[in-house]
């Protein structure tokens, strides 16, 4: 089963934790959206478990291939992702709030030290 990762006109990103490692992963998804009138490529990631989906957006649009994977039963529904997958994106968000400030914090030391040791105030 899939879910959504990232959508925009022209592209789309789906997340396959039950595919991760699967060589056929491109070939099985590519069965239901490679004859879609507009879809460009369809790129897998198999030690992600992710699938890229280029396509034309004058000439079909995400709603339709998220449609085909859904009749297919490919597709968890048209969610963003799963609770798991939010909760380590808020985790990794948070730790770059924290390595964020902690860089900071050095950076200021440094500099502040550096400028001390120039006027001789050390």
């Amino acid at each position: 089963m899939a879910y959504v990762v990232h959508h925009v006109p022209g592209r789309l990103r789906l997340r396959l934790p039950a595919e991760r490692r699967n060589a056929q992963t491109a070939a099985r998804y590519g069965d239901y959206l490679g004859d879609v009138d507009g879809v460009v490529s369809i790129d897998a990631n198999n030690k992600a478990g992710s699938l890229i989906v280029q396509y034309d957006p004058k000439r079909t649009n995400g709603q339709e291939l998220l449609a085909r994977l859904e009749g297919a039963g490919l597709l968890t529904g048209r969610q963003a992702a799963p609770a798991s997958a939010a909760a380590s994106h808020a985790v990794n968000l948070l730790g770059a709030a924290i390595g964020n400030a902690l860089f900071g914090a050095v950076l200021r030391t440094g500099v502040e030290k550096s400028i001390l040791s120039l006027m001789g105030r050390r």
